[in-house]
């Protein structure tokens, strides 16, 4: 029962101390006060301390009086283990000759499982009080896993006190994110912590092991702070919890949002006219085409044109990132108005990317025009005249046979002669 004594200075005597409610309870104790205003002679019916009457034990009650008459109590308490097993320590006040209880406040930061100790924790704890300040002090297990190079040491108790105020906040970060498609290291840190102790971490519910120990547990340092890495429980791309929790209780002390990115390529369409003359204005549409779509699960994502690069037949690069202009959010438009000495295979080189909470990809495009000279545009002009001119010839000169053939066909055809008679005899004339 370990009861502890002191005196008021108003003279009034207390007593805290540990029972059963009763002989066969199930409960296998609670913490009470009683007070004499008589020196002892006479004593108050106990009140319970602990505001928690659930069958999980509470023992080794210590208290204190300060100058102002408040009385100061702390005690083991085993309420937060769901075994009933480990202990944390917590404090309360007693006021009006302790018939008012205040409210129980934990002192510990982080819960002792005797599993892991020693298996002894000492007899009592203590107390101490100066002026507006409470000290209580305690045997804790908080190092009774602990990690020595490449062993893991148990069994360790230490004596811990704390100053009651005011307490850090638990704070816990993903330092990169990881990508989809395999499980990646991911490094987490956390400030505020419960000092020197142990604790586990869960992403999605799901236990992780430490990278760092290749155990369950991860490890606070003297100032409250953890650096670890894990491997993801998932390699597809989502967003997921990672929390730290406290071993004993199991209460989480910080949450991060660890984002698994999809890391596929994007697909880059460019359309455009495949050839052009000189001084013509081409336009070219883009296309990004997302391997996750625009949004995922909800989280926006950002589509962005980094590079828009055009090649001249000559090999210098123009930039033309800065002609680029949207259509849409997954759609652009370029544009770039030949020289009007263009000749020769023109290639434009877009480079996009997709970022967001759960995506980071980028890809590439290409497409080509072909220009023709000037010169051979004339050439080519110049010789289609010329056929032009031979075909019109033909046809002209076909027509001209054509019609001579007809009027040849038409001519009526000349009257029969009658041959001359040959020349008569002459006759010789007379002698």
């Amino acid at each position: 029962m370990f009861p502890s004594m002191d005196v008021a200075p108003d003279g009034t005597v207390y007593i805290a101390y540990g029972a059963r409610q009763a002989k066969y309870s199930a409960d296998p104790a609670d913490v009470y006060l009683v007070a004499s205003l008589d020196g002892g002679t006479t004593w108050s019916l106990p009140t319970m301390i602990n505001d928690n009457s659930s069958q999980n034990g509470h023992f080794f009650a210590w208290l204190r009086e300060s100058s102002d008459n408040i009385v100061h109590i702390i005690w083991g308490d085993q309420r937060l283990d769901p075994v009933g097993l480990g202990y944390d320590i917590f404090y309360a006040t007693a006021t009006n000759h302790g018939t008012t209880i205040g409210p129980n406040i934990r002192v510990t930061d982080v819960g002792t499982d005797p599993l892991f100790t020693i298996g002894f924790i000492g007899d009592y704890f203590n107390l101490a009080v100066s002026g507006n300040q409470t000290y209580p002090v305690w045997t804790d297990g908080r190092r009774a896993v602990r990690p020595l190079g490449r062993e893991i040491l148990t069994g360790e108790t230490d004596i811990f006190t704390a100053r009651l105020g005011p307490r850090d906040t638990p704070s816990l970060a993903i330092q990169n994110t990881g990508n989809s498609g395999y499980q990646q290291p991911v490094t987490i840190t956390a400030t505020g912590l419960p000092r020197e102790t142990f604790f586990v971490a869960r992403m999605s519910g799901i236990p992780v092991i430490s990278q760092t120990h290749l155990v369950s547990f991860f490890f606070s340092t003297r100032s409250g702070n953890l650096t670890d890495t894990i491997l993801p429980t998932s390699n597809y791309y989502g967003a997921y919890s990672v929390g730290l929790d406290e071993w004993l209780s199991g209460a989480p002390l910080s949450t991060a949002t660890l984002y698994v990115v999809d890391s596929r390529s994007l697909q880059v369409s460019i359309n455009g006219p495949t050839t052009a003359s000189p001084g013509d204005n081409i336009t070219w549409t883009i296309q990004i085409i997302s391997p996750t779509g625009p949004a995922t699960q909800g989280l926006g994502s950002t589509f962005m044109i980094n590079q828009a690069l055009l090649t001249t037949p000559a090999g210098s690069v123009q930039d033309l990132t800065s002609n680029v202009r949207p259509s849409g959010q997954t759609s652009y438009s370029v544009s770039f108005e030949l020289p009007s000495n263009a000749a020769g295979s023109y290639a434009l080189l877009v480079n996009a990317s997709q970022t967001g909470a759960l995506v980071r990809s980028s890809g590439t495009g290409t497409a080509t025009v072909t220009v023709n000279s000037q010169v051979q545009n004339i050439a080519n002009l110049a010789s289609s005249e010329q056929t032009y001119t031979i075909i019109v010839g033909l046809i002209a000169a076909t027509g001209v046979a054509l019609q001579v053939i007809q009027l040849t066909r038409r001519r009526p055809s000349p009257p029969a002669t009658t041959p001359p008679p040959a020349n008569p005899p002459t006759t010789p004339p007379p002698a």
